[in-house]
């Protein structure tokens, strides 16, 4: 009989360890998942604004969207894992000028050229003319406006002139005419100004 019992309690041993292990799967379904930090919320947030998206070569990086905050980081790390990259497409409508100014920096640090494939308006601007050679795609125009603040009266301390004539300044330094900068921010943040296409190469904002 003891041979008998034996593969009783083997049985017995086997089932109880599989219904636990059973158990425990179950367990493990219900446990609810940890909360999404607000940081990782934010940036999912931020991302979905926007489109990075890298050709099959790796020479070509386009940006389609709003220019918020993340997007030079991402950049940047792009940048850094794709050494072959020589251009930067850009559809934009603008966006944050910080972020702006970083994605535009890292542009000229990096001697890429820029080519816009759709409306590149406000902040936008500061992508293009960062390029080393520049150039726009059939019927797509730039567009100009002053700056205005995003929400109103929160950073009174900001002055709007100031950070127009550091824009002024990086669109001097690429070779824009004065003529051209001089009226570059009359047009109020409620409207746009688009340079014809000869008005855009006369003013340097055009590579020849």
């Amino acid at each position: 009989m003891a041979p008998v019992w034996g593969g009783y309690l083997v049985l017995l041993f086997a089932a109880f360890a599989s219904a636990s292990l059973w158990w425990g799967a179950f367990l493990f379904t219900q446990q609810p998942q940890a909360p999404e930090l607000f940081t990782d919320q934010m940036n999912r947030q931020h991302a979905a604004k926007y489109e990075l998206i890298l050709s099959q070569d790796g020479s070509t990086l386009h940006f389609d969207g709003t220019i918020t905050f993340g997007l030079t980081k991402r950049v940047r790390t792009l940048m850094a894992e794709t050494p072959q990259l020589t251009t930067i497409t850009l559809s934009s409508p603008g966006g944050h000028i910080y972020e702006a100014r970083g994605f535009a920096n890292l542009i000229r640090e990096q001697g890429l050229n820029t080519h816009a494939t759709g409306a590149c308006s406000s902040a936008c601007t500061l992508l293009f003319i960062a390029g080393h050679q520049r150039s726009l795609a059939a019927g797509v125009n730039l567009g100009f406006h002053s700056y205005a603040l995003e929400f109103g009266t929160a950073l009174p301390q900001l002055d709007l002139q100031k950070e127009q004539a550091k824009d002024r300044a990086f669109f001097r330094s690429q070779g824009v005419s004065e003529d051209f900068l001089i009226q570059m921010f009359d047009t109020p943040s409620t409207g746009l100004w688009s340079p014809s296409l000869s008005e855009a190469r006369l003013a340097g904002l055009i590579s020849p």
